[in-house]
C-alpha cells in the first residue's frame, strides 16, 4: 500500500525506518516523551526495533506508520515522533499518536500534526481515527480537541489513573 505522509506548514516529515533505531531510541528515552507515551518506562533498542517492525507492517497494510518529525527550515534537528501505532493491550485500532520533546511543545506543533495526521489517516481510508490519552495529559486532550477528536469514553485502566478514548470521524 502506499503510504500517505503527512503534510504540515512548519513540519519535515520522514519515515521511520531501521537506519533511525537510535535517533529513535534516543527520542523514546526522552523525559518529556516517556512521561505518558511510554508511561515513564524506560524502554531498551530491542523495543525501539519491534516497534519499528510494527510500523513497518502497519505500513504494508494500511500505509500509515511512524515518521519523524522536524521543523521545515531544518532548525532545532529532529523534533520528535507521530504517527499511527497499534498499541498492546488497547484494541485492534492503530492510534494516533505524537510525541514532542520539551523545547518543541507550546509553539502549535501538536496541533499541527495532529491535523496532518488526521488527513493522512482519512486519505488512507481510517473512519474513524482513534486516540487514547491518559487523564491527567491535558495538553494532549486539548490539542485533539483542536483536531477534531470527541471523547467516546473513559475507563480505569490508564498508568496514571484513567484513559481516555477519543475518535475522529470523517
Amino acid at each position: 500500500m502506499t503510504a500517505q505522509t503527512p503534510t504540515s506548514p512548519r513540519l519535515r516529515w520522514r519515515r521511520l525506518c531501521a537506519a533511525d533505531l537510535d535517533t529513535f531510541h534516543r527520542l523514546a528515552l526522552d523525559p518529556h516523551i516517556r512521561r505518558y507515551l511510554l508511561d515513564g518506562e524506560v524502554v531498551d533498542r530491542d523495543w525501539c526495533a519491534a516497534t519499528l517492525a510494527a510500523s513497518d507492517a502497519l505500513f504494508d497494510r494500511l500505509g500509515l506508520g511512524l515518521w519523524l518529525m522536524s521543523h521545515r527550515d531544518g532548525i532545532d534537528g529532529t523534533l520528535g515522533f507521530a504517527g499511527y501505532h497499534i498499541f498492546d493491550g488497547m484494541g485492534d485500532n492503530a492510534q494516533l499518536l505524537y510525541a514532542l520533546i520539551e523545547p518543541a511543545t507550546g509553539r502549535g506543533l501538536a496541533t499541527e500534526a495532529a491535523r496532518a495526521l488526521v488527513t493522512a489517516g482519512h486519505a488512507a481510508g481510517l473512519d474513524p481515527i482513534h486516540s487514547a490519552v491518559d487523564g491527567p495529559n491535558a495538553a494532549s486532550l486539548r490539542v485533539l480537541a483542536k483536531a477534531g477528536f470527541t471523547i467516546d469514553r473513559t475507563t480505569p485502566t490508564g498508568h496514571f489513573g484513567e484513559t481516555v478514548w477519543l475518535t475522529r470521524p470523517a
